[in-house]
C-alpha cells in the first residue's frame, strides 16, 4: 500500500493576519503588566474619573427644589438654553445640569488615556528593543498599528462603559423622571456607546502618527498629550450644549469622527516606519 501524505492546509491571509494581531495584543498585554508606571496609570486614571462621575451622580440625586424657585430656574435656563425649556421645577433643571457634567467626565476617559498610553508604550518598545525584533518578523505595519489601536483604545473604552453602567444605575435610582429622560436621551447613549470608542481610536491613531516621527521619547509623550486637546474640545461642545446632543446631532458627530478615524489610521500606517522609529528615537 502506498504511503499517502496529506499536505497541511494552507492558512488564508486573513486568518494569518488575525493570528499575528492576536500575538501582538498578547505582547502589548505582557509589556503593560511588566511596566509598573503604565499599569498604575491604566488602573488609577479610570478609578479617579469613575469616582468623580459616580460622586456627581450620587450628589445629583440629592438635589432638591420646587416650582417656587422660578427666578433661579430662569437663570439656569439662560445657561443651558433650550435643553431645559420644558422643565418646570428647579430640581429637575439642576439634576440635568449636574448629570450632564457627570457624563462629560465619563466621556473624557477614552479621550485622555489611550493617546498618551499609546505614546508611552511606543517609548517602552524603543527602550526594550522590541521594535528591532519586529523588523525580522513577517508582521506588517498595519497589523502593528491595528494591535496598538485596539489595545490602547480598549483600555479607555471598557472602563468607561463599566463606569457609565454604574452611573446610570445611580441616576435611575435617585433622580427624577424628567432628569432620567434627559440623561438617557438618544444623543447621550450614542455618545457613550459609539462615540467614545471612535474618539479613543482617533486619539490613538494620532498618537501613533506623531510618536512615529518624534525625535525622542519626551517629545513623543508631550505631542501625544496635545493631540487630545481638539478631541476634548469636541466633546466639550457636545456635552455643554454648544452643539445639539439630540439623536441627529450625536450621529453627525459620530460620522465626522469615523471619517477622522479613517484618515488618522491611514496616516499612522504611512508614518509608522519601523526602521525610522528605531533610528530616530534616542
Amino acid at each position: 500500500m502506498s504511503d499517502v501524505r496529506n499536505p497541511s492546509p494552507r492558512v488564508s491571509p486573513a486568518i494569518a493576519s488575525r493570528r499575528r494581531v492576536l500575538v501582538l495584543l498578547e505582547k502589548e498585554l505582557r509589556e503593560l503588566v511588566t511596566s509598573r508606571m503604565l499599569l498604575a496609570s491604566v488602573i488609577l486614571v479610570p478609578l479617579l474619573f469613575g469616582a468623580v462621575s459616580l460622586t456627581i451622580a450620587w450628589a445629583t440625586g440629592a438635589v432638591h427644589g420646587g416650582t417656587q424657585d422660578t427666578q433661579d430656574l430662569g437663570e439656569l435656563r439662560q445657561i443651558m438654553g433650550d435643553r431645559i425649556a420644558h422643565v418646570t421645577e428647579l430640581r429637575d433643571g439642576l439634576q440635568i445640569y449636574l448629570g450632564e457634567m457627570g457624563l462629560f467626565v465619563i466621556l473624557l476617559m477614552p479621550a485622555l488615556l489611550p493617546p498618551i498610553l499609546a505614546a508611552q508604550t511606543l517609548v517602552r518598545e524603543k527602550q526594550t528593543r522590541s521594535l528591532e525584533t519586529l523588523l525580522v518578523t513577517p508582521v506588517r505595519t498595519w497589523e502593528i498599528v491595528l494591535a496598538k489601536v485596539l489595545f490602547c483604545a480598549s483600555l479607555g473604552v471598557l472602563p468607561e462603559w463599566i463606569v457609565a453602567a454604574a452611573y446610570y444605575g445611580i441616576v435611575l435610582g435617585r433622580c427624577s423622571s424628567v432628569a432620567v429622560d434627559a440623561l438617557t436621551a438618544p444623543g447621550w447613549l450614542v455618545m457613550v456607546t459609539i462615540g467614545s470608542p471612535l474618539v479613543a481610536i482617533l486619539g490613538v491613531g494620532l498618537g501613533v502618527a506623531v510618536s512615529s516621527r518624534a525625535k525622542d521619547a519626551q517629545t513623543a509623550q508631550q505631542v501625544a498629550g496635545m493631540v487630545v486637546l481638539p478631541i476634548v474640545g469636541l466633546l466639550s461642545m457636545q456635552s455643554l450644549g454648544v452643539t445639539s446632543l439630540d439623536g441627529v446631532g450625536a450621529l453627525l458627530f459620530v460620522g465626522v469622527v469615523a471619517i477622522a478615524d479613517t484618515i488618522a489610521l491611514a496616516l499612522a500606517i504611512s508614518l509608522f516606519e519601523r526602521e525610522s522609529v528605531v533610528t530616530r528615537w534616542k
